[in-house]
């Protein structure tokens, strides 16, 4: 699992949170102009997203602090750490191109230029007629060749996997599509990117809601062994 910092996951769901001590709580210590870049990114956030909800029910800005803390884990730059704090902006039509060039510089400009072209993929998975496992395949492809930076998808996957820590908000029918989603292309994308630590944790999200009552009978089966596995661990020590 990308392990975001328990208390900063705590945090990050409290309006009193400053970006001072968000950026305390990453793994990363960055320089000062990045700091300033970041602080910037946080201000420009927080007043684009207002309260706004997502349909889970997660603040816009909380689930953007979520997006730009499991990169920070993943130990991405600060640059895109700045677009990941905005990256639901430009489909809430509260984003202006020539403004964050402005701001962020051409960099982070690009970043969420390149994401807003990946929204094109969500309305391509759905399309019938094609077996879904060369629609998968050709729409992994299609990502890949999209992203004319390759920051732009670690951003899509980070975000994908947020959204599936939060799925069990969503009603019944789409939590399936959404997992389906998921295990037909952002786990294997990642996969193949070799980003494990999103590969894995992405699959089994996919899995518990996908087949729910296989899931639940592995994990009571895991369970029962636990104890007779830490108690061979001991013994090999």
């Amino acid at each position: 699992m990308v392990s975001v910092n328990a208390e900063l996951s705590e945090l990050i769901q409290d309006d009193r949170l400053e970006c001072a001590d968000w950026l305390a709580r990453l793994p990363m210590a960055y320089s000062e102009a990045d700091r300033e870049l970041l602080t910037t990114a946080w201000d420009t956030a927080r007043r684009g997203y207002g309260d706004e909800r997502r349909p889970s029910g997660e603040r816009y800005f909380t689930h953007a602090l979520s997006v730009a803390s499991i990169l920070a884990e993943l130990r991405l730059d600060a640059h895109t750490i700045a677009a990941a704090l905005q990256h639901d902006l430009p489909a809430l039509k509260r984003y202006d191109h020539e403004a964050c060039v402005r701001a962020f510089g051409a960099d982070v400009a690009g970043l969420l230029q390149g994401l807003a072209r990946m929204e094109v993929i969500r309305e391509l998975h759905e399309r019938p007629g094609t077996p879904p496992e060369q629609q998968a395949e050709a729409l992994r492809k299609m990502i890949l060749a999209m992203a004319r930076d390759i920051r732009v998808v670690f951003i899509t996957l980070a975000e994908r996997l947020d959204d599936m820590r939060t799925l069990k908000n969503r009603p019944e029918e789409e939590q399936r599509r959404i997992a389906r989603e998921t295990q037909d292309l952002y786990a294997p994308l990642a996969n193949r990117l070799g980003i494990w630590q999103l590969k894995w944790e992405l699959e089994d999200l996919s899995f518990r809601y996908c087949e729910p009552e296989t899931y639940k009978r592995i994990a009571r089966l895991l369970a029962e062994r636990r104890v007779d596995r830490e108690n061979y661990i001991a013994d090999v020590k």
